[in-house]
């Protein structure tokens, strides 16, 4: 399909569609139709999105595998319907939203970015009304920072694999009140002491969030131990904290855990006593994944806490002794038994 360019003003080819997917369009330049969600890929010769007629009622806009799309500087152009915005495997593709407008995408719910070898700046100016935002393998993004006490309606920030942002451009969490998911690990990856520079602070008065993912310490020997106050948490998922030889029994601070995984530890030799387990009475899933040292001291034969008589309450007792002796510690197994192996399961 061809679509020929520019198209004279005001023309809408077809005025009742609502749905348009542009696919391997080489010659496309501009949109040539008013609709609701528009899907653009594919399209190699598209360099920018340029104000065309129709714009303005677009709500939902996808972009990927658009191999010169350099910029989208003006944003304006989709006006207030602009719900969500999704942008993939664009890797020459610089700068997003950087005209200076106050707000240029004001009903703007969902942004998500991610593979865009190229770009070095998002404008901050684009979330005031996100609820989504998904940054994700940008390895050159150098100017992006996120005030969350501007984001008052933020429920999820991931962002992950952009190594050369900085931990202090991302602040403000004491006041996000909406805040439930969170995924992080670029500000990390690279330097373990700027860990430090983080706004954990912030983070343990975030009293909405429930889930948190962290990743990106392999080299540091202990976690860091302000997560011990984010007792709202239900789940909590730690990845490749290649140094720490031994879960600590803070963890059982996190009464309202429910799921607790981890992946990649290098060095873990043991989890947390049975004293500190006990106290996670919400706890229902633990999965190990990856950590090779493990299987040297647990195994499903020992078990991985002493088969004492719980005493003090056995009724309530009883079912959290059977998820952490026979659920979850057969699950290790499972995941161990052939950690060092090819993945044939």
């Amino acid at each position: 399909m061809t679509v020929p360019a520019p198209y004279p003003a005001k023309t809408d080819v077809f005025p009742m569609l609502m749905d348009f997917h542009i696919q391997n369009c080489p010659q496309l330049t501009a949109f040539p139709c008013s609709c609701k969600i528009l899907d653009v890929g594919m399209c190699h010769n598209l360099t920018s999105i340029k104000r065309g007629y129709g714009t303005a009622s677009v709500e939902k806009l996808s972009i990927s595998f658009c191999d010169n799309l350099r910029e989208l500087p003006d944003l304006d152009l989709f006006g207030s319907s602009l719900q969500l915005l999704r942008i993939s495997l664009c890797p020459r593709l610089i700068s997003l939203g950087v005209n200076g407008q106050k707000c240029p995408l004001p009903c703007l719910e969902e942004l998500s970015i991610d593979n865009c070898e190229g770009l070095s700046t998002i404008s901050e100016k684009m979330f005031q009304s996100l609820r989504s935002l998904s940054v994700m393998w940008c390895p050159n993004l150098v100017s992006f920072s996120l005030n969350l006490q501007e984001t008052p309606s933020l429920e999820e920030f991931i962002l992950e694999d952009c190594p050369k942002l900085i931990p202090h451009s991302f602040k403000g969490f004491a006041f996000a009140t909406s805040l439930k998911r969170l995924s992080i690990n670029s500000p990390f990856s690279s330097d373990v002491s700027s860990v430090d520079d983080f706004d954990w602070s912030g983070l343990r008065s975030a009293s909405t969030l429930r889930e948190l993912r962290l990743e990106g310490l392999p080299h540091t020997e202990s976690l860091p131990h302000q997560l011990q106050y984010l007792t709202t948490l239900t789940s909590l998922s730690l990845h490749n904290f290649g140094g720490i030889e031994a879960l600590p029994d803070w963890i059982g601070n996190l009464v309202s855990l429910e799921t607790l995984e981890l992946w990649d530890w290098d060095k873990l030799q043991s989890l947390p006593s049975e004293a500190a387990m006990r106290r996670l009475t919400k706890l229902t899933s633990v999965e190990v994944h990856f950590c090779p040292l493990l299987r040297q001291r647990y195994t499903s034969q020992r078990g991985i806490y002493l088969e004492e008589e719980i005493s003090s309450d056995p009724v309530r007792f009883s079912y959290l002794k059977f998820t952490l002796i026979y659920m979850c510690i057969n699950f290790l197994y499972l995941h161990l038994i052939d950690v060092s192996a090819s993945h044939n399961w």
